[in-house]
């Protein structure tokens, strides 16, 4: 009903300023409702040539209905979100999912909690050593995969933490290095911005996972097991990390690595929705992500296995992230480039001029009405002792939306008669 009453209470560009213009009008949603509210939308276009429109245009109706160009697509973002969903779907059930959200709810609300427990047991929680085997640049390198940025991954790197099961391991030689404490602190705490997660919203659902992946590589586990243990100490909040298993430490290293394709794409597509004028773009976007999963070193993926407590199968751990990023490449590749590679959309790729020409010399049977509607106007023919064009086609996104785009003046050799009274 609400997309019903949203189609009926738009008012159709052509009623408005918009009358001798070639208007292209592009509607996007969610695909889960797209098919029916584009429909609807289609069909208000088709109600107003047969009623409105007889005033406005007259017998020139028929000729002037050329110029409404009706396009539609489902919502990238959507689309993007859905392709990580579909890859990740074999790795955690329902069940386990709901189980998931309330862990890290239960970590938000109880984060002043946690908060104390780790300033109570500072000292007893750290220790120094001579800060391992990796260097600083190896230790930047790894914790720059699972998401640490800006100064913080300099921080990691000097201090090379690394959780032994017991204590978190400090490298001691910047132990008289300014205030060493709060320094771990930070670092610890660092991963600890808790984001709502839940199944729908799959936007969040990588750096969701790498933020519980880096905290359980600084010992969350036992944050969480002293403030659960501790007399007197309420354990309502806490309690949900008790069903933290083996396969939820695994899906946070495959969808926190995996989901690298999705992350990238969301953000490009957020910066400039242009989809169909960066397709190649994104294209290699998406590649390049497979392909820094693909030359991750082996000793990365052992200790990621080791967190998860399958030393012995970092290999299939590999396997399983690079699964989840293949397949949410192919998923964009099918329900976004596919489309922004496909008539009318591919006129924006490359020289739009030459696109705009070769319309004249395809095939009336190969091409959709909107770009046989399109050739009409901006082809070699002329239109009627008049041409219009359209300089540029920008794609909008959204979960619901009417984008009217460029408008270019259209007078035709005999002008329709002007209406008599106002036009509503």
């Amino acid at each position: 009903m609400h997309a019903r009453a949203w189609c009926d209470q738009v008012k159709h560009p052509f009623a408005g300023e918009a009358r001798n213009s070639v208007v292209v009008s592009v509607y996007c949603w969610d695909r889960a409702c797209f098919s029916a509210c584009f429909r609807l939308a289609q069909q208000r276009h088709l109600l107003f040539w047969d009623s409105d429109a007889i005033a406005l245009y007259g017998e020139f109706r028929h000729l002037a209905k050329h110029r409404d160009i009706v396009l539609g697509s489902g919502c990238c973002l959507h689309d993007i979100s859905s392709g990580l969903r579909w890859a990740t779907s074999g790795y955690l059930n329902a069940v386990e999912m709901k189980a998931l959200f309330n862990l890290v709810e239960g970590l938000r609300n109880g984060a002043r909690c946690v908060y104390k427990i780790l300033a109570r047991s500072m000292a007893g929680y750290v220790a120094f050593d001579d800060g391992g085997e990796d260097s600083a640049e190896e230790t930047e390198a790894f914790w720059g995969t699972i998401g640490v940025t800006g100064h913080m991954l300099h921080e990691f790197g000097l201090l090379r933490p690394r959780w032994n099961g017991q204590n978190l391991l400090i490298n001691g030689a910047e132990q008289t290095n300014g205030d060493i404490f709060d320094r771990i602190s930070a670092v610890i705490a660092y991963p600890w911005c808790w984001r709502k997660y839940n199944n729908a919203r799959f936007m969040i659902l990588g750096a969701g996972s790498r933020m519980l992946l880096q905290a359980r590589l600084l010992g969350l586990d036992r944050i969480v097991a002293l403030g659960r243990s501790a007399p007197c100490a309420s354990d309502y909040w806490l309690h949900h990390y008790g069903a933290l298993d083996d396969r939820m430490c695994r899906f946070f290293v495959v969808c926190g690595l995996g989901a690298c394709v999705a992350d990238s794409l969301l953000v490009a597509v957020m910066e400039d929705a242009r989809v169909p004028r960066r397709s190649e773009a994104l294209a290699c976007m998406a590649q390049e992500q497979i392909d820094f999963l693909h030359g991750l070193p082996s000793s990365c993926w052992r200790r990621l296995a080791l967190s998860v407590g399958a030393d012995e199968a970092w290999s299939e751990l590999r396997h399983d992230a690079l699964h989840v990023a293949t397949v949410t490449a192919a998923w964009f590749h099918k329900q976004v480039l596919s489309l922004a590679r496909s008539l009318p959309w591919s006129l924006c790729t490359g020289d739009v001029r030459a696109n705009v020409k070769s319309l004249a010399y395809m095939a009336q049977q190969d091409l959709n009405p909107a770009t046989a509607s399109l050739r009409f106007f901006v082809g070699e023919r002329p239109c009627n002792g008049g041409r219009a064009r359209v300089d540029s086609v920008h794609y909008g996104g959204g979960t619901v939306g009417h984008h009217g785009l460029r408008a270019v003046p259209w007078k035709p050799r005999h002008p329709a008669p002007k209406p008599q009274g106002p036009v509503c």
